[in-house]
């Protein structure tokens, strides 16, 4: 199987959602734990403590997710490998768990336009309470015009940070899903009326 494709938006919502499944190989239920003697961390292994926490939180939330499983192409230059596309969707869009500390305005634009080309998808990004607090008030509505943010307190890349992390993100999780359920709850009523 080819490691990068490409979908190319069609406009309709199905276009590039992703079927996770258990069995293959780039399930997160596959993948390695981080471990930070490897010298290089190859294929199917998580590379830092905040995803591994991400991927325990999905776990023991029941869900299932690849892991940097497809290349997306933005435009000819750009491309990105969401960290972790989950089989939770978010009113009718499929749920993108990007752990990320560092936003420069390119990381931004990029991923601003991978909102517009994949608008299917629902970015969703995981911070230190620490990395948020040096962001200025226009980068974060820059990011909030396309995505959400998840703080949560003391997420680096330590190993004694884990547990708690991995719990901060699965109460984030169980929001999300519950958020979605009141929202299918509504359109149900709206429908019915």
């Amino acid at each position: 199987m080819q490691d990068t494709q490409e979908f190319k938006p069609k406009g309709k919502l199905r276009d590039s959602l992703v079927r996770i499944n258990k069995e293959d190989e780039r399930s997160i239920y596959n993948t390695g734990s981080y471990d930070y003697s490897l010298k290089s961390i190859g294929r199917g292994h998580i590379k830092n403590y905040r995803e591994e926490a991400v991927k325990n939180a999905l776990l023991l939330s029941g869900a299932n997710a690849y892991y940097e499983y497809m290349q997306y192409y933005i435009n000819g230059k750009n491309s990105y490998f969401p960290d972790f596309i989950t089989d939770i969707y978010f009113k009718g869009r499929q749920v993108i768990l990007e752990p990320h500390g560092d936003f420069n305005k390119h990381y931004i634009s990029k991923m601003k336009e991978f909102s517009k080309l994949y608008h299917n998808f629902y970015l969703v990004f995981i911070m230190s309470n620490n990395n948020y607090k040096h962001l200025d008030n226009y980068t974060i509505n820059e990011i909030k015009r396309f995505s959400k943010i998840w703080i949560i307190k003391d997420f680096n890349d330590k190993k004694e940070n884990l547990q708690e992390s991995t719990m901060q993100i699965l109460e984030k999780i169980n929001e999300l899903r519950m958020r979605d359920l009141d929202y299918k709850a509504y359109l149900r009523v709206k429908k019915d009326s």
